[in-house]
Protein backbone atom coordinates (compact mmCIF):
# COMPACT_ATOMS: atom_id res chain seq x y z
CA UNK A 1 0.00 0.00 0.00
CA UNK A 2 0.99 3.66 -0.87
CA UNK A 3 0.11 5.63 2.49
CA UNK A 4 1.92 8.91 0.70
CA UNK A 5 -0.71 8.95 -1.73
CA UNK A 6 -2.18 13.09 -1.68
CA UNK A 7 -5.79 13.04 0.13
CA UNK A 8 -8.04 15.77 -0.43
CA UNK A 9 -8.27 18.88 1.92
CA UNK A 10 -11.03 20.57 3.38
CA UNK A 11 -11.37 24.00 4.35
CA UNK A 12 -14.09 26.16 5.09
CA UNK A 13 -13.57 29.83 4.32
CA UNK A 14 -15.61 32.84 6.12
CA UNK A 15 -17.10 34.75 3.86
CA UNK A 16 -18.66 37.60 6.26
CA UNK A 17 -21.98 37.78 7.90
CA UNK A 18 -25.73 38.58 6.40
CA UNK A 19 -28.02 39.95 8.70
CA UNK A 20 -32.27 39.52 8.16
CA UNK A 21 -35.37 39.28 10.28
CA UNK A 22 -35.56 36.07 11.60
CA UNK A 23 -39.40 35.77 10.93
CA UNK A 24 -39.07 35.35 7.07
CA UNK A 25 -38.18 32.07 8.09
CA UNK A 26 -41.70 31.53 9.33
CA UNK A 27 -44.21 32.11 6.72
CA UNK A 28 -47.12 35.03 7.15
CA UNK A 29 -44.99 37.09 9.43
CA UNK A 30 -44.22 40.85 10.06
CA UNK A 31 -40.42 41.77 8.96
CA UNK A 32 -37.92 44.14 10.28
CA UNK A 33 -35.58 45.69 8.22
CA UNK A 34 -33.01 47.34 8.89
CA UNK A 35 -34.36 51.17 8.62
CA UNK A 36 -37.02 49.60 10.90
CA UNK A 37 -35.75 47.01 13.50
CA UNK A 38 -38.71 47.94 15.91
CA UNK A 39 -40.79 46.60 14.77
CA UNK A 40 -41.97 43.22 16.19
CA UNK A 41 -39.49 40.80 15.01
CA UNK A 42 -35.59 40.19 15.06
CA UNK A 43 -32.79 40.67 13.05
CA UNK A 44 -30.44 37.85 12.97
CA UNK A 45 -26.84 37.44 11.50
CA UNK A 46 -25.72 34.68 10.05
CA UNK A 47 -22.44 33.24 8.94
CA UNK A 48 -21.71 33.62 4.96
CA UNK A 49 -19.07 30.65 4.45
CA UNK A 50 -17.52 28.36 1.26
CA UNK A 51 -15.89 25.13 0.93
CA UNK A 52 -13.19 24.31 -1.20
CA UNK A 53 -12.26 20.76 -1.41
CA UNK A 54 -8.95 19.92 -2.78
CA UNK A 55 -8.85 16.99 -3.96
CA UNK A 56 -5.64 15.28 -6.37
CA UNK A 57 -7.89 15.63 -9.73
CA UNK A 58 -9.36 19.06 -9.21
CA UNK A 59 -10.45 21.60 -6.93
CA UNK A 60 -13.75 21.72 -5.83
CA UNK A 61 -15.75 24.73 -4.77
CA UNK A 62 -18.84 24.71 -2.68
CA UNK A 63 -20.72 27.98 -3.07
CA UNK A 64 -19.52 31.29 -3.74
CA UNK A 65 -20.77 33.80 -1.14
CA UNK A 66 -21.64 37.44 -1.82
CA UNK A 67 -20.51 39.45 -4.15
CA UNK A 68 -17.81 41.92 -3.13
CA UNK A 69 -19.77 44.78 -4.85
CA UNK A 70 -22.97 43.91 -3.61
CA UNK A 71 -23.61 46.24 -0.71
CA UNK A 72 -23.64 50.58 -1.60
CA UNK A 73 -25.44 53.29 -3.49
CA UNK A 74 -23.78 51.95 -7.05
CA UNK A 75 -24.60 48.27 -5.30
CA UNK A 76 -25.90 45.31 -7.55
CA UNK A 77 -28.50 44.70 -4.81
CA UNK A 78 -31.72 46.63 -5.04
CA UNK A 79 -31.80 49.42 -2.28
CA UNK A 80 -34.70 47.23 -0.69
CA UNK A 81 -32.58 44.22 -0.60
CA UNK A 82 -29.58 46.23 0.82
CA UNK A 83 -31.77 47.34 3.68
CA UNK A 84 -33.80 44.24 4.41
CA UNK A 85 -30.54 42.19 4.72
CA UNK A 86 -27.78 44.29 5.50
CA UNK A 87 -24.51 42.69 4.38
CA UNK A 88 -20.91 42.84 6.88
CA UNK A 89 -18.68 41.30 4.83
CA UNK A 90 -14.84 42.97 5.57
CA UNK A 91 -12.66 42.62 2.81
CA UNK A 92 -10.42 39.99 4.01
CA UNK A 93 -14.02 37.91 3.74
CA UNK A 94 -14.36 38.07 -0.12
CA UNK A 95 -13.94 35.31 -1.72
CA UNK A 96 -11.22 36.02 -3.77
CA UNK A 97 -9.29 37.62 -0.91
CA UNK A 98 -10.20 33.77 0.85
CA UNK A 99 -9.01 31.51 -1.98
CA UNK A 100 -5.68 34.00 -2.31
CA UNK A 101 -5.10 33.08 0.98
CA UNK A 102 -4.66 29.72 0.44
CA UNK A 103 -2.62 29.91 -3.06
CA UNK A 104 -5.75 29.26 -5.21
CA UNK A 105 -7.12 31.30 -8.15
CA UNK A 106 -10.13 31.21 -9.48
CA UNK A 107 -9.36 29.58 -12.44
CA UNK A 108 -7.48 27.03 -10.53
CA UNK A 109 -10.97 25.69 -9.63
CA UNK A 110 -12.20 22.71 -12.12
CA UNK A 111 -15.73 22.39 -10.31
CA UNK A 112 -18.29 24.90 -8.94
CA UNK A 113 -21.43 23.60 -6.84
CA UNK A 114 -24.21 25.71 -6.13
CA UNK A 115 -26.34 24.83 -3.60
CA UNK A 116 -28.78 27.15 -4.95
CA UNK A 117 -28.53 30.58 -6.58
CA UNK A 118 -29.58 32.88 -4.00
CA UNK A 119 -27.21 36.28 -3.44
CA UNK A 120 -25.62 34.83 -0.71
CA UNK A 121 -24.60 31.76 -2.11
CA UNK A 122 -24.16 32.59 -6.00
CA UNK A 123 -22.59 35.71 -5.72
CA UNK A 124 -19.26 35.16 -7.21
CA UNK A 125 -20.01 32.59 -9.78
CA UNK A 126 -18.93 34.42 -12.52
CA UNK A 127 -15.55 34.33 -11.41
CA UNK A 128 -15.37 30.69 -12.42
CA UNK A 129 -15.25 30.96 -16.14
CA UNK A 130 -12.99 28.01 -16.32
CA UNK A 131 -14.81 25.78 -13.82
CA UNK A 132 -17.69 23.43 -14.80
CA UNK A 133 -20.65 24.50 -12.59
CA UNK A 134 -23.15 22.31 -11.23
CA UNK A 135 -26.30 23.26 -10.25
CA UNK A 136 -30.04 21.36 -9.72
CA UNK A 137 -31.81 22.27 -12.85
CA UNK A 138 -34.88 23.23 -11.03
CA UNK A 139 -32.83 26.05 -9.47
CA UNK A 140 -31.22 26.73 -12.75
CA UNK A 141 -34.91 27.09 -14.29
CA UNK A 142 -36.27 28.62 -11.82
CA UNK A 143 -33.59 31.42 -11.64
CA UNK A 144 -34.37 31.70 -14.96
CA UNK A 145 -37.88 32.22 -14.78
CA UNK A 146 -37.46 34.88 -12.65
CA UNK A 147 -35.33 36.98 -14.87
CA UNK A 148 -37.60 36.23 -18.06
CA UNK A 149 -40.77 37.96 -16.73
CA UNK A 150 -38.68 41.32 -15.59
Amino acid sequence: MNYHKARPKLYVMDNGRLSMDANLLIAGSNQATNAEPSKPNEMVKFPIYTVLIDHPEGKILFDTACNPDSMGSEGRWPDAVQVGFPLDQPEECYLPHRLEQLGVRPEDISFVVCSHLHMDHAGCLELFTRAKIIVHRDELNGALNVYAHR
